[in-house]
């Protein structure tokens, strides 16, 4: 190192000649020791002392820079914003949580961008300095759009070093440690919707198995959604750091996986030096290369999907970010976006093909370089020795071993749907042969399974009152799912403040009139029914303007002195009953919406809820709740209070109940009660009534919204 570093100096002996410091700075490379003084060699120099060209001599400096040799050693990353699927091809960005200059870390949070779908916090990729932010909060972002550019102190892989090292003298002993396989550390990304940690369900492998790309390696569960996550590697599992039912933070490593990917960079960088004439067809080969797109995993276990419509034919010319095909599972319908600039070649399925993740869909015929190694490796295969050739033979035959045809995937295929069930049903999965595609276990399987039990017991059992025995059985039942735990916690924490209840009878007569009438009209004008729900929660805003103290929420018991915070905006909270239990997001300022976008909100929301969809924007932030749980069945609700606020209101179920009119005639009215709770450390009960009687003379009396809507 000494000899090179004084060799590349300016005070070099005059009888080292510069193409002398080139093949030392080459062999350096190769070896992953290049000196910092290697800057200092003039390009042109060097180019025209070598027969290197400037843009060859270009990469050959990127990669000494991208080495971790010195401080000065970084490299500037660009962050994308990725397709995030559901046909979005644009988001706004809502929130930036980092600035330039500042440092992050790998998985620290980015910035938040929502689209008509989602909210979703974007974590980094790398580790390193934001030298550039793109964008502006509020600004609208294209999928594909850079969004960061961080400077990170990242090294270039082993494959990009691959060109330079086939075409200098690299010693083997360099190249030995390479040929080991790599292990690769997986670990949990962020999967969005503000989900910070998840629960560990299930292990579909365990250490010492074999597995190929896009097998099943475990299933994890949020408060929102039920994910299988795949392999993005082929090799061993070598180390299993979680155990099922641990609580797994976003950023940590599930598994060590062992992959040939190490051997297959060693050939390239322990064969001689080939000759000048043989270099120039791998330089010469940046002309058209075929990438192949496969269908990625999208998550929510979906393990196959239905293509439904192709956007393109074979021949077609397509730009990055171009749509290609729209497929579409039992949970979301979702445009997948080309990743490449080039020609379609190939189109491997029809419409109404059923597609397995990890398959190709389209061959895309590049005008970029391939990556280096594929033009590599055939240079130096027919001079290889045997003995760099022996661990490329153990890679095909281990990788030959796991991807044979009919070997199973490990795990079982079943929707979160089907799991749930079948821990409910207490059947094992493993014990079940599935009849959906693929082997997948479905919801008439388990059906089929649990009619079997009974006549599969009956032999073993020495009576016939022993399975009536068994079936009245007392069990415990470990709550252990997010929402469970969740609404413990939140119960626990109502039961400290001290509250208040009242009720209300609410002739719904007229109200119901009106929503009739509008029902058809604004289906037919704007394609969505307005229901009850949507004109009390508009009706409960019209109320708080008239008493403001109900819209809020008591600060900290141990203050000094105590507070409460009256919010300006009304963000509703609304229950909706949903198969993973109830879930409790918020309209957020409803007070500033028409009675038609909050009903569109209702809708959005619950079908967000019923998918498992919701995000943490969604959730937080609500300042009073309304539960219209008298659409299931019951006639006086008694609510608890939720999340802090001053106020919950429940109603019970409309029924038709003889009232006296003006002229003390009797007649059918539409009754429902109302039951409301109130924090009873800052409201008194004179306000609470107050503001009941404002919502109930709103009610019973739509016309009067006319005088009190902006």
């Amino acid at each position: 190192m000494a000899v090179l570093s004084r060799a590349l100096s300016s005070k070099a002996p005059s009888c080292l000649t510069k193409s002398a410091r080139l093949t030392a700075a080459r062999a350096s490379l190769a070896s992953r020791q290049v000196p910092a003084v290697l800057r200092a060699v003039p390009a042109c120099s060097l180019a025209r002392s070598s027969g290197l060209g400037l843009q060859q001599l270009a990469a050959l400096n990127l990669q000494t820079r991208s080495l971790r040799t010195t401080p000065a050693s970084w490299a500037v990353q660009q962050f994308k914003l990725a397709d995030i699927g559901e046909g979005i091809a644009e988001v706004q960005l809502t929130e930036w949580f980092v600035k330039e200059g500042q440092m992050i870390k790998e998985m620290d949070n980015v910035c938040s961008v929502e689209s008509d779908k989602a909210s979703v916090e974007l974590t980094s990729p790398y580790t390193g300095k934001i030298v550039k932010i793109h964008h502006k909060a509020n600004a609208t972002v294209k999928v594909g759009a850079i969004l960061i550019d961080v400077e990170t102190a990242g090294g270039a892989s082993a494959p990009a070093a691959a060109p330079v090292a086939a075409r200098a003298a690299a010693a083997p002993a360099a190249a030995a440690p390479a040929a080991a396989a790599a292990v690769q550390q997986f670990k949990l990304a962020d999967i969005g919707e503000g989900i910070a940690e998840v629960q560990l369900t299930e292990w579909f492998v365990k250490e010492g198995d074999k597995v190929k790309e896009m097998d099943n390696l475990c299933a994890v569960e949020s408060d929102k959604a039920s994910v299988e996550l795949t392999s993005p590697y082929t090799g061993t599992v070598k180390k299993i750091y979680y155990k099922v039912q641990d609580t797994v933070k976003v950023g940590s490593v599930l598994v060590d996986i062992a992959s040939g990917s190490g051997a297959a960079a060693a050939p390239a960088a322990a064969a001689p030096a080939a000759p000048a004439a043989a270099a120039a067809p791998a330089a010469a080969s940046g002309g058209s290369q075929v990438q192949s797109f496969k269908l990625a995993d999208i998550g929510e276990g979906i393990a196959e999907v239905q293509l439904t419509e192709l956007f393109v034919k074979e021949g077609d010319m397509v730009k990055e970010m171009d749509n290609l095909c729209s497929v579409e599972s039992d949970k979301a319908s979702v445009e997948l976006t080309s990743p490449y600039t080039g020609k379609v070649a190939k189109i491997y399925h029809k419409v109404q093909d059923t597609v397995k993740v990890g398959s190709v869909l389209f061959d895309i015929q590049t005008a970029g370089a391939a990556p280096a190694p594929a033009v590599a490796a055939p240079a130096a295969a027919p001079v290889s020795t045997p003995a760099a050739a022996a661990p490329v033979a153990a890679s095909r035959a281990a990788s030959a071993a796991v991807s044979s045809p009919g070997a199973k995937a490990p795990g079982v295929l079943a929707t979160p749907k089907v799991r749930s069930l079948a821990k409910q049903m207490g059947i094992d999965l493993n014990t079940i042969k599935g009849s959906g595609a693929g082997g997948r276990v479905l919801q008439e399987d388990l059906q089929g399974a649990a009619a079997q039990a009974p006549a599969a017991a009956a032999p073993a059992a020495p009576t016939a009152a022993a399975p009536a025995a068994s079936a009245s059985k007392d069990r415990k039942v470990d709550i252990t799912d997010n929402v469970g735990k969740g609404m413990v916690k939140s119960m626990n924490t109502a039961l400290q403040q001290p509250f208040m209840a009242l009720g209300e009878e609410i002739d719904m007569t007229e109200m119901l009139k009106l929503q009739k009438h509008l029902k058809d009209y604004s289906l037919k004008k704007y394609g969505t029914k307005v229901t009850v729900t949507a004109l009390m929660i508009k009706a409960m805003s019209l109320a708080l303007y008239d008493y403001p103290i109900i819209n809020s929420k008591f600060g900290p018991a141990d203050a000094s002195p105590n507070y409460y915070t009256a919010f300006g905006s009304h963000n509703i909270t609304i229950a909706v009953d949903t198969p993973h239990g109830l879930m409790v997001p918020n309209i957020k300022d409803v007070g500033n919406l028409s009675v038609l976008e909050i009903q569109q909100e209702v809708v959005r929301l619950a079908k967000d809820a019923q998918a498992g969809r919701l995000s943490l924007k969604d959730m937080q932030g609500g300042t009073i709740t309304l539960s219209n749980i008298g659409v299931i069945g019951t006639k006086d609700p008694r609510p608890i209070l939720y999340d802090g606020q001053a106020v919950i209101g429940a109603t019970g179920r409309t029924m038709v109940l003889p009232r006296y009119n003006s002229k003390m005639e009797l007649e059918p009215r539409q009754i429902m009660n109302i039951r409301w709770v109130g924090d009873h450390r800052h409201l008194d009960g004179a306000t609470l009534a107050r503001f009941s009687n404002a919502f109930k003379q709103y009610m019973e009396n739509p016309g009067e919204w006319l005088l009190a809507l902006k």
